[in-house]
């Protein structure tokens, strides 16, 4: 009897899609913190994520040797947040993407 309610009201579909395309814009996003430009501030922890999940599905599926291209990445990211830049950021910078400094 509730969900009939919800689905009459319309409400049900807001609960499974709360951002459907009838409700875009309705959660802009913050450009006074957030840039809608992509930086490397943004695609390394981008590039970092893709790659866990890639060496993570090749160590299940062909070798645990895999992992250590997780650890290689994880020792990356830490000094990307240590020091502010890491391989992958600096190849980043070279091709163009800008960082989150230049944009101010």
């Amino acid at each position: 009897m509730v969900v009939t309610d919800l689905a009459s009201k319309g409400l049900a579909r807001d609960l499974v899609f709360p951002l459907s395309t009838h409700q875009k814009g309705l959660y802009p996003m913050n450009t006074r913190t957030t840039s809608a430009r992509w930086t490397v501030d943004r695609a390394v922890p981008l590039l970092a994520g893709f790659m866990i999940l890639v060496s993570l599905a090749l160590a299940t599926g062909l070798s645990t040797w895999w992992l250590l291209l997780t650890a290689f990445v994880a020792v990356n990211l830490l000094l990307f947040a240590a020091v502010g830049w890491c391989p992958a950021s600096l190849l980043m910078h070279r091709l163009g993407l800008p960082r989150c400094t230049e944009l101010r």
